[in-house]
């Protein structure tokens, strides 16, 4: 998992995003404090947060598209803006990771 402010995306990747909603605790919304949560959870300090990965499916210039289950109750494609080095940046959700695909 890698930091997805630093690090351009790539077809087959996984974006992270944490995500508020009913039961879910306040999520972490950088990286650092991703990290720093996963750690506390296998730990058995805390309980785990809500959140959701997508896998990037088509880059484009300034854009990129991910398929997402389980988003309403249906398979979606959606499309982020990335800048100008291919990482994403849309505020629309809090991404907090990168999960590469190494295969």
């Amino acid at each position: 998992m890698v930091d997805p402010t630093t690090t351009p995306v790539a077809v087959g990747d996984l974006l992270w995003a944490s995500r508020s909603g009913d039961d879910c605790r306040a999520p972490p919304l950088t990286f650092a404090d991703a990290k720093r949560e996963v750690k506390r959870i296998r730990e058995g300090r805390a309980d785990s947060f809500c959140s959701h990965s997508d896998i990037v499916v088509a880059i484009r210039d300034g854009q990129v598209d991910v398929i997402g289950g389980n988003v309403k109750q249906a398979v979606t494609r959606t499309t982020y803006h990335l800048d100008t080095s291919g990482r994403i940046r849309d505020g629309r959700r809090s991404f907090v990771g990168v999960i590469r695909n190494a295969l």
